[in-house]
């Protein structure tokens, strides 16, 4: 731990960082920096620099929120229902955000569900895959990584 605070004390006491949405040289290599982290992420999940951007925000749960809104926004913009799903070993701030989750009034259909195992969320993409877009709704999955209670680390194939 003490290695990583000297390299970082050294970057701090060597480097000038600016504002990386202004023109001065030291906020052009913070740009630089930010598009190679980007860049790295995307590659970690093996995603499409063409299809998927990786935005920073204040923390887990800002980011969350943002995700949840941004889907709900779009559900009520194009008037299609909104479903959420997420894995029981959810943090709370994934739990909470099935509260923005709506299907039409009357419908059969949960607008959340809690996924207890692992399997039923891989049957869940399965199944979503064969039906494709014919659902005329917007889904969104939430995905933990690791469970906060266990530490189990979570299938990243999903």
């Amino acid at each position: 731990m003490s290695d990583l605070i000297d390299r970082v004390h050294e970057d701090l006491r060597s480097n000038l960082y600016a504002n990386p949405h202004s023109n001065s040289g030291p906020a052009q290599a913070v740009a630089n920096d930010i598009q190679l982290v980007r860049k790295q992420i995307l590659e970690f999940f093996g995603a499409n620099t063409e299809d998927w951007d990786v935005i920073f925000t204040a923390n887990a749960t800002a980011a969350i929120k943002l995700t949840a809104d941004c889907f709900q926004d779009y559900a009520e913009r194009d008037e299609k229902e909104f479903w959420y799903g997420y894995h029981r070993d959810s943090h709370t701030s994934l739990v909470g955000a099935r509260e923005l989750a709506r299907v039409e009034a009357g419908s059969t259909d949960e607008a959340n569900r809690c996924f207890f195992r692992d399997e039923d969320i891989d049957q869940w993409i399965l199944q979503s895959s064969k039906n494709g877009h014919a659902s005329g709704r917007v889904n969104l999955l939430a995905y933990p990584g690791q469970s906060n209670m266990t530490g189990r680390r979570l299938p990243n194939h999903w």
